[in-house]
């Protein structure tokens, strides 16, 4: 499936806040739960990269010492931008999180009645097949 860093980072928060209030109901060995994990260890490594690319860009665009080089950082070892160092970075972040990448997804088939209209619609795609669509209720 072609998505970009942005879904796939939006699909984890909504991924984890479910399976977090599925613990707290006591529902977690579900047939979406057990999907769900499955997909965060499988894309895992994909948000790690994202991650990666998101302190490079931070180094590359944080402020420098202009006789050695060195990085400049504030007193809790945060990076030092200047106001178009901070702009750059945003404006970096912002096209890496609309890369598009590819990530083989496995859909389930026992979708829940009762799912959240906002998690359905989150993990359509991902987890749930793109076409889904709910029964009609009665």
């Amino acid at each position: 499936m072609q998505t970009t860093n942005r879904k796939l980072i939006e699909f984890f928060n909504l991924a984890n806040n479910y399976l977090q209030a599925a613990e707290e109901a006591k529902e977690k060995d579900t047939p979406l739960s057990d999907a769900l994990t499955d997909a965060i260890e499988e894309w895992k490594p994909q948000i790690e990269k994202y991650n990666k690319q998101v302190s490079r860009l931070r180094r590359k665009h944080a402020e420098k010492d202009k006789k050695t080089t060195v990085l400049l950082k504030d007193a809790n070892g945060n990076y030092l931008f200047t106001e178009e160092g901070e702009n750059n970075l945003d404006d970096a972040i912002e096209d890496l999180l609309d890369e598009e990448i590819h990530i083989e997804t496995n859909c389930i088939d026992q979708v829940p009645a009762d799912l959240h209209r906002g998690y359905l619609k989150g993990f359509k795609g991902f987890v749930i097949a793109a076409n889904y669509q709910p029964a009609p209720i009665e």
